[in-house]
């Protein structure tokens, strides 16, 4: 944390950054984003790229599934707010910074998956709307 790299942890507030796609449930959201995912992350972010290689140790280690366990939110809407409830839980960070536009994803799944993410994962993670 902030205090062992020598930080005052209360002069800085961390925000931390996900990459969501939203689409109607699980199952979908995969097989709309995998491909998508794997040619912005081996296609057109070679900086990304070089630093998630030298923190895994090759390029065999940039499974989807290691991203989704990573920093990748994909999945229906309950999926994607549980998950993000479980970030904020485990950083305690009052400040999200959500990547949905993806240039290597059709433009039509992105859009509607900004729409859910508003419309459906948002409203589930409004205070009132918290499980019990």
């Amino acid at each position: 944390g902030l205090a062992a790299a020598g930080h005052d942890s209360a002069a800085h507030t961390l925000s931390v950054n996900r990459f969501i796609y939203v689409s109607d449930d699980d199952e979908r959201a995969r097989s709309e984003f995998e491909r998508p995912f794997a040619e912005l992350m081996h296609e057109r972010a070679p900086d990304l790229k070089a630093a998630l290689v030298a923190k895994y140790g090759g390029v065999e280690g940039l499974t989807f599934d290691r991203m989704l366990a990573d920093f990748c939110i994909c999945g229906g809407p309950e999926t994607v707010a549980a998950r993000l409830r479980e970030v904020i839980a485990a950083t305690a960070t009052p400040y999200l910074l959500a990547t949905l536009n993806f240039a290597t994803l059709d433009h039509d799944l992105c859009l509607r998956s900004m729409e859910l993410f508003a419309s459906e994962v948002m409203a589930a993670l409004e205070p009132s709307a918290a499980p019990a």
